[in-house]
């Protein structure tokens, strides 16, 4: 008969092995890996939208050469009063497309000539002296247009610019330090101002 002990004992070894085994501590493997974030849809690209014809003017207006226009026009000589020609867009260059916008436009031109009497009255008064009012600050307005001028030893200046039409019963207005006056563009020659003027000499 075979000696159970020496059976036994294997069996017993094994068991505690085992159970040694199952009692050993997990590994510390460190914090589970953090999943990728979710993939996000492109978003849609972004559709330029169409200027509006006003910022086309806008853009228009800062591009073109308005005193090389004036020259091509016939406008160099200095003539007091207002003037305008009709011109198309398309082909005169000078900043203009030769291809896009092509349309008929009119260039207006005011030569005037600001000056101030020595006294206060009506402009109806003939026995007054008048002094050219010379300024590099002249603020204008003219129909839809509107910037900034100056005037020579004499008091003459000029506003030039183009239109999409005549502006030549359109209101100008001259501003010198807060002082202003308005007329008929088509009325502009020589300006007779108040005696206040004279003190932006």
């Amino acid at each position: 008969m075979p000696n159970v002990n020496l059976v036994f004992i294997p069996f017993l070894m094994s068991l505690l092995l085992f159970a040694a085994c199952a009692s050993e501590p997990a590994l510390n493997r460190g914090p589970a890996p953090t999943p990728p974030p979710p993939l996000q849809e492109p978003s849609p690209s972004v559709v330029a939208q169409p200027l509006s014809d006003a910022q086309l003017d806008l853009q228009e207006q800062q591009s073109v050469d308005l005193v090389g226009l004036e020259r091509n026009l016939g406008f160099s000589e200095r003539q007091t009063g207002y003037r305008e020609k009709i011109f198309q867009s398309c082909d005169v260059g000078y900043g203009f497309s030769n291809s896009h916008r092509c349309r008929q436009l009119v260039f207006a031109v005011i030569d005037f000539q600001l000056q101030c009497r020595d006294s206060n009255g009506t402009v109806s008064d003939v026995d007054y002296k008048v002094t050219p009012v010379v300024s590099d600050q002249i603020k204008w307005n003219f129909d839809t247009k509107n910037g900034m001028t100056s005037s020579d030893s004499e008091g003459m200046g000029r506003v030039h610019g183009f239109f999409s039409k005549s502006p030549r019963a359109s209101r100008f207005r001259l501003t010198v330090d807060g002082d202003f006056l308005t007329l008929s563009a088509q009325d502009v020659r020589k300006i007779v101002a108040p005696k206040e003027w004279c003190d932006h000499r």
